[in-house]
């Protein structure tokens, strides 16, 4: 390194230089409030600017790597942002978003559809690219964006990629025309009521409960039964009985035929229907930030509630149901108490799930368990820096993140 300094010789002032020897530069670059700070070790071992070097942990500095031009940008004049998306070692790509389209760029080259570049259909506006926040799991990208609602860019093959809006809703429908038929009995006395669920081919997903059937007799007789009966729905691999005791309706039975007999089985008050409600419906209540934690997805971060926390079901990427009582593989929704209403920016996977704010930083874990579940969740700040937009790394187990 040369620096210059001025020098009296008598007859005036002049300029000479003086070389500086520098054995490390472990100080990386500092800021120019430094500059002045000669005594300090960071100063002796930093950098004004370091472009087109990348510092080492042992002192020196080397050449970054170079960048290979592939292809223009569809149109140079707008922003573009690049995404990487890796499916294994050996299968990697880059993601081309830019205002209103995804193109697809690997080994060297870019996908292309006959002629011309393979692309999909995207919502989002220029102004919005650097906004959204994404994580991938397998050959998915789920992307966020407090005004779009959430979505899924798909691999299905090479040159086939899908975006869809995620639907936290069950595909499949609830059984109709759902009937109970009381026999073997010798005088009506008590009222019973039922409805019916479908589980999905996957065997994870559960419709909402039919429109009750209710029927009068007497379970308590010997040989008395209830028939309930109802239509079959298409996709389903298997359904399954509830019957209403205390308020609330139980499980009774399951079969993979339609039609189930009750002879006065009691039903288990701890397993009830599935109730949904789609949390991400409507402008104000799409998510800033995802991620997955504990094989659930993780989405936070909506205008309406800045500090509120939506894990799915667990072991699914979309189920939001969740029972009376509450059972340990329900959805988890919970909001961060703090004192100040700050969005919730970013969600980070660690050993425990990292919630980051413009103001503070908070670290999700259990209370007396090892199991996330809906009622062992806790709240913890760790510290209050707070985080930029800019969309955290990684790296080993270190988080690295952008102060706000």
């Amino acid at each position: 390194a040369r620096s210059c300094a001025w020098l009296d010789s008598g007859a005036g002032l002049s300029m000479a230089n003086i070389r500086t020897l520098k054995t490390s530069f472990t100080g990386g670059e500092i800021s120019p409030e430094m500059f002045g700070r000669i005594d300090d070790v960071k100063f002796q071992n930093g950098l004004a600017i370091c472009r087109n070097f990348v510092v080492k942990p042992h002192g020196p500095v080397e050449n970054r790597a170079g960048f290979s031009f592939v292809r223009a940008a569809k149109d140079s004049s707008k922003r573009v942002r690049l995404i990487p998306f890796t499916f294994s070692t050996d299968q990697t790509m880059v993601l081309e978003m830019g205002a209103g389209y995804f193109r697809f760029h690997t080994n060297g080259s870019t996908l292309m559809s006959g002629s011309v570049p393979y692309e999909v259909v995207a919502p989002y506006t220029e102004a919005d690219l650097f906004d959204i926040h994404y994580v991938q799991s397998g050959d998915v990208l789920t992307l966020v964006h407090p005004n779009y609602a959430p979505r899924e860019l798909r691999r299905l093959g090479a040159t086939n990629w899908q975006l869809t809006t995620i639907a936290f809703v069950p595909a499949i429908t609830a059984p109709t025309g759902v009937t109970a038929v009381a026999a073997g009995h010798t005088e009506a006395k008590y009222t019973y009521k039922y409805v019916v669920t479908a589980i999905d081919a996957d065997g994870t997903g559960e419709s909402v409960a039919s429109a009750v059937s209710t029927v009068t007799g007497n379970l308590f007789e010997t040989g008395a039964t209830v028939t309930i009966s109802w239509s079959p729905v298409a996709g389903a691999s298997r359904y399954q009985v509830y019957k209403l005791q205390a308020g609330l309706y139980g499980y009774l039975g399951e079969t993979n035929t339609t039609s189930l007999i009750d002879d006065n089985i009691a039903p288990d008050l701890s397993a009830t229907p599935p109730r949904y409600d789609d949390p991400f419906s409507g402008v104000g209540n799409y998510p800033a930030a995802v991620s997955y934690y504990e094989q659930r997805r993780v989405f936070a971060g909506t205008r309406n509630k800045p500090q509120t926390v939506w894990m799915t079901k667990a072991g699914t990427e979309t189920n939001m149901a969740y029972s009376i009582p509450v059972r340990d593989d329900d959805r988890i929704a919970f909001r961060v108490a703090a004192r100040e209403a700050n969005t919730i920016r970013h969600i980070v996977p660690l050993t425990q799930l990292m919630l980051l704010t413009s103001s503070a930083e908070w670290q999700v874990g259990t209370s007396n368990s090892d199991v996330l579940s809906p009622s062992t969740i806790n709240v913890k700040p760790q510290s209050y820096v707070g985080a930029s937009n800019v969309q955290p790394v990684i790296i080993n187990n270190t988080l690295i993140y952008g102060a706000a």
